[in-house]
C-alpha cells in the first residue's frame, strides 16, 4: 500500500499540494468541514495535474479511513486535539501547530453574546 498523508483542516490545498507535488509515491487526503474549500482544492489537483490528491468533506473526528502521517497546521481550536487524537489511534505520525485558540473562543463568545 502507498503512504497515505492526511491534512486535516486542508482549506484549499496550500500545504496539500506542494507536499503532493514533491512526493508523488504518497497519497494524500484534504480534510475539511467546508465544502467550498474542498471543491478548490480538487480543482487546484486537477490543474497542477495531481492525481494523488483526493478531498473529504468532514469532521476530524469522524475521518475513518487509515493513513499514515496527519498534518494539522492551521487546525483552529480542539481541531489540532482531535488530529493528534486521530493519528495516536492508528499509530501514524503526526505533525499539528495550535492556532487560534484565544481568537477562536473570543469570536464563538461574541457570537454567543458572552464574554471570554
Amino acid at each position: 500500500r502507498r503512504p497515505v498523508v492526511v491534512d486535516f483542516g486542508c482549506g484549499t490545498g496550500n500545504l496539500t499540494l506542494p507536499l503532493a507535488s514533491a512526493m508523488p509515491h504518497c497519497d494524500f487526503v484534504g480534510v475539511d468541514m467546508k465544502q467550498r474549500s474542498v471543491e478548490l482544492l480538487a480543482q487546484r489537483a486537477g490543474d497542477a495535474g495531481l492525481p494523488n490528491v483526493r478531498g473529504v468533506v468532514g469532521m476530524i473526528e469522524a475521518f475513518a479511513e487509515p493513513f499514515d502521517v496527519a498534518l494539522a497546521l492551521h487546525a483552529c481550536g480542539s481541531a489540532t486535539d482531535y488530529a493528534m487524537e486521530a493519528a495516536l489511534r492508528r499509530g501514524a505520525a503526526f505533525v499539528v501547530n495550535p492556532c487560534c485558540i484565544g481568537k477562536l473562543k473570543a469570536s464563538i463568545s461574541s457570537q454567543r453574546g458572552t464574554a471570554a
